[in-house]
């Protein structure tokens, strides 16, 4: 946009709400939701400061605000030699402060239709753009349509989803493209094989705006056992600084069902403990035994939700009571931590049995 005119009369065309984006940006940085005119102008002022800061290039853009829209994702690689191939959907709908904190893969909405539409969309705007490398198409849906929002031309947090439900390492072929090499396979040599959920683990206290806390890890034990992934460089000891992404492990699930996959997510989260800084697993602990998550009906405002915000607290305190519990086993060292865990899991399997 050229100015705040051009702004205004873009706008009226398209309909309030919009939103103002920064046209250099990413990961929800400068965006400002406007309800009516009277305060676009202020927004887009608001929006074109936080881009100069954050990107050095104060370029903004307006676009329509879908009050409660999905977010989902395609994956696309593409070589110099003209090949292109998508690797299927992501969902990326549950998000603070337009940043996403779970993805599946799958999206549980998907039909073939659908795929097929995005997909084809999401190719074209590759193959337009003449791309080449790993990259993902972004698009919103609403009530039976959906809307390209952005490409974001790199490696995504969320691409383990996808490489655990395809098989393949997209570290990998990206390397391979780079250095001149063909794709070794076509659109018809890439399936979907289960699904998969991440959560990403932030030092972050989501009783608090999701505020940052940084601090030292006093007590560290990761999950295990089959279809779970942990992505992370920290441990017992490492002090988590301030002056990075509060984002501290991607802790992965697959399964060959949806429901099985949130059952070895909802097994990894207990047995994960982190003690030293608050984190976002009493979050996902939430969000995992939540109904509306459990059906597949999500959006990017979820986490403002009601049903969501009334157990939080609930699963806040008992996620603090199981980790002083699981972290009492581990100063008597790995092997008593490890009996103290199954024996846990096999208490709450009779209790519910």
């Amino acid at each position: 946009m050229k100015g705040a005119d051009e702004a205004k009369k873009i706008a009226a065309e398209i309909g309030y709400p919009v939103i103002v984006k920064a046209s250099a940006g990413g990961g929800g940085i400068g965006m400002q939701i406007v309800a009516d005119e009277a305060g676009l102008e202020d927004a887009i002022g608001a929006g074109m400061r936080m881009a100069e800061s954050a990107f050095g290039d104060p370029t903004v853009f307006i676009e329509k605000y879908l009050v409660k829209p999905r977010h989902i994702e395609f994956q696309v690689l593409a070589d110099e030699h003209g090949n292109f191939v998508h690797l299927y959907d992501r969902e990326c709908s549950i998000q603070r402060r337009h940043q996403k904190l779970v993805e599946e893969a799958p999206c549980p909405i998907m039909t073939d239709d659908l795929r097929d539409r995005m997909a084809g969309s999401a190719l074209a705007v590759a193959k337009a753009s003449d791309y080449t490398n790993a990259g993902t198409v972004e698009f919103l849906y609403a009530d039976g349509d959906y809307y390209f929002m952005e490409m974001n031309t790199r490696l995504q947090v969320e691409h383990t989803v996808t490489e655990l439900i395809t098989g393949i390492d997209i570290v990998k072929q990206q390397l391979a493209i780079a250095a001149g090499d063909s794709l070794p396979f076509d659109q018809q040599g890439v399936s979907i094989r289960g699904h998969a959920i991440e959560c990403r683990i932030n030092a972050e206290d989501p009783l608090n705006n999701f505020a940052a806390d940084p601090g030292k890890i006093l007590r560290y034990r990761s999950p295990g056992g089959p279809g779970v992934r942990i992505d992370s460089g920290i441990h017992m000891g490492y002090t988590i600084p301030a002056n990075y992404d509060s984002m501290i492990a991607k802790l992965c699930a697959w399964g060959m069902t949806r429901p099985e996959t949130i059952a070895r997510m909802r097994r990894a989260i207990y047995e994960y403990v982190i003690i030293g800084v608050k984190t976002t697993l009493p979050l996902h602990h939430a969000i995992m035994h939540n109904p509306h998550f459990i059906d597949g009906d999500t959006h990017t405002h979820f986490l403002q939700e009601e049903h969501i915000l009334k157990t939080l607290n609930r699963y806040v305190r008992e996620e603090e009571k199981r980790m002083q519990t699981l972290a009492a086993s581990l100063r008597q060292g790995k092997e008593i931590a490890a009996i103290t865990g199954a024996v846990s899991a096999h208490l709450m399997s009779r209790k519910k049995g």
